[in-house]
């Protein structure tokens, strides 16, 4: 149980809770010219798409 030696997630949450984002790692650099791929998952609750429509942009 001691044990920490497990992968860690970061986590941010809108205020509302409608939307998540985990990530693999808390910091990504930008270096004017390009930026570190960014790797996670983003958790966007049901509710809130049932009545919207919009476009996912990567």
């Amino acid at each position: 149980m001691g044990d920490k030696s497990g992968t860690r997630v970061f986590k941010k949450s809108s205020s509302t809770g409608n939307i998540t984002v985990y990530f693999g790692k808390r910091d990504f650099v930008d270096h004017l010219d390009y930026m570190e791929p960014m790797d996670g998952v983003v958790l966007i609750d049901p509710k809130l798409l049932s009545s919207k429509q919009g476009a996912i942009v990567f």
